[in-house]
């Protein structure tokens, strides 16, 4: 799959479990994406507050604020 269209882009992700943190880091860094991990919405909304972002993915289900 071409990722070239990610190169340089900075996104920020929000996501809970550990392993798919993990899971997540491995994929990304083969793209040349920037990219930061919030462990739940409210963190993502403090992140967000620091710096500008391309694109942001949430998961729907966590603790504290949710992806809703």
């Amino acid at each position: 799959m071409n990722t070239d269209f990610l190169k340089g882009k900075k996104i920020l992700i929000a996501e809970d479990d550990f392993v798919n943190q993990k899971l997540i880091t491995h994929s990304l860094n083969t793209t040349g994406v920037i990219f930061d991990i919030a462990g739940n919405g409210q963190e993502a909304l403090d992140m967000l507050k620091k710096a500008r972002y391309d694109l942001i993915l949430m998961d729907i289900n966590m603790p504290e604020m949710d992806g809703f």
